[in-house]
């Protein structure tokens, strides 16, 4: 599921609802209503197909906000779902006041991500968070054939299919806002290589952007790989650091020789993007922003907290429009591990706190567990920069971000018993 429709203010209105199937059906149905033996309301979409599955998506419009809606999917000629349900995003007159929870991952697939999808199910079976937020490296179905140990087999749509299939209890009945990673952009496997069709249906993001729809079409954004929605006081703006900028590391992905922008003008949009979203502070305080990459990691940085390789290329590209349009918080995966920052600018903590900050301040949700396991820690003779405050590369884990108008709280939970490794308050005036 995901945030769709727009109301006066900009808030969601209304919900995408997306499921898959093996043969192609007549139709793609959503019937629904706020009783469940009572789905008197329809909605029709759309299927297509990238390879040899049939992804369906159906957008429910203009609903109640704040309003648990049940429903089904399917068609009379290809059998219906079970009857489930979700709540609506918050409605115009309440949006600013509203207090939310997110579920916050990145880098969770089939192997090593067991543990935080059975806690994602469970939290999201009894209600503590609202929706979930995956920032990037969802599956990794690329990587499937190495588990298998044979490697000119095909897995790639088998794991990617058995990845969803997990993540169903919570993301069938939450909305499921994903943005794309480096494991979205192709399949890698020698059966890949070896055979024309599947290396150009499966390269250029074409699962990715075909499984899921987000509110790209009421963002001005592309397909999957950058968009903006809002949420409560905040506004969500999604990244793709994986393209579409210059020292990008997977322009190669967008038909094997992009020039950079391929999807259009990623940081023109960017910028008109948070320019907006920095005017309606007095609807909505906060703005987060989150990408695949980190732009800051302890473990890419020198003693003084000066950063390389594709972490400085980020910085370069991104940092300055985050200064001047005052983004509050960005996270991101990629490094498979844990990591929290004070607020930092240009390479230097500007502060030792999160009382009202001045500069963004920077997470890394990385470790929900995938198949490539943890990252290598920094080095035991590393100076940790200033700004790098709590770092986890041992523990699987979900973030948890709880959220009003004045405050934000974040908690990072192991993944095998829920416990607390980490947590702060981040205060705003």
């Amino acid at each position: 599921m995901a945030f769709a429709g727009l109301t006066e203010l900009k808030n969601p209105n209304g919900a995408v609802v997306s499921w898959q199937t093996v043969g192609d059906t007549e139709t793609s149905i959503v019937r629904y209503g706020k009783d469940s033996s009572s789905l008197s309301s329809t909605a029709t979409g759309f299927s297509a197909s990238y390879y040899e599955t049939f992804d369906h998506h159906v957008i429910v419009s203009d609903l109640e906000a704040q309003t648990k809606y049940f429903y089904q999917c399917g068609d009379e000629e290809g059998g219906w779902s079970d009857v489930l349900s979700f709540v609506t995003a918050p409605g115009d007159d309440k949006a600013t006041d509203t207090s939310f929870t997110i579920g916050v991952i990145g880098d969770m697939g089939v192997w090593n991500g067991q543990d935080s999808i059975d806690l994602l199910n469970k939290m999201g079976e009894d209600g503590d968070f609202d929706w979930v937020w995956h920032v990037g490296d969802i599956g990794y179905a690329d990587d499937s054939f190495i588990h298998f140990g044979q490697v000119f087999k095909f897995y790639y749509e088998s794991t990617y299919n058995e990845y969803m299939n997990l993540i169903q209890p919570f993301a069938s009945t939450h909305q499921y806002m994903v943005l794309p990673g480096n494991h979205e952009a192709e399949c890698h496997s020698p059966s890949c290589q070896v055979d024309k069709e599947k290396l150009e249906s499966l390269g250029n993001f074409s699962a990715y952007n075909s499984r899921f729809l987000m509110p790209s079409s009421t963002s001005n954004g592309n397909s999957n790989m950058w968009y903006s929605f809002n949420y409560g006081p905040v506004h969500f703006v999604n990244i793709d650091t994986e393209t579409n900028y210059d020292g990008a590391p997977n322009d190669h992905y967008t038909w094997y020789g992009g020039n950079g922008d391929f999807w259009g003008d990623q940081l023109e949009w960017l910028e008109a993007d948070l320019a907006q979203a920095n005017e309606e502070r007095d609807v909505r305080p906060w703005i987060f922003v989150g990408g695949h990459r980190p732009f800051y990691s302890a473990k890419h940085a020198d003693d003084e907290g000066n950063p390389s390789g594709s972490v400085e290329v980020l910085q370069d590209t991104f940092e300055e429009l985050f200064h001047t349009y005052d983004v509050d918080m960005y996270v991101a995966g990629h490094e498979h591990a844990y990591e929290r920052q004070y607020p930092v600018y240009d390479g230097t903590n500007v502060q030792m706190n999160y009382e009202n900050p001045e500069y963004t301040f920077y997470m890394i949700s990385g470790g929900a567990g995938c198949d490539e396991g943890h990252s290598d820690p920094p080095h035991d003779d590393a100076v940790m920069p200033s700004w790098s405050v709590a770092l986890d590369y041992t523990n699987y884990g979900v973030g948890v971000l709880d959220v009003s108008k004045t405050e934000l709280s974040w908690k990072y939970l192991n993944a095998q018993d829920g416990s607390v490794q980490d947590e702060v308050t981040i205060t705003k005036k």
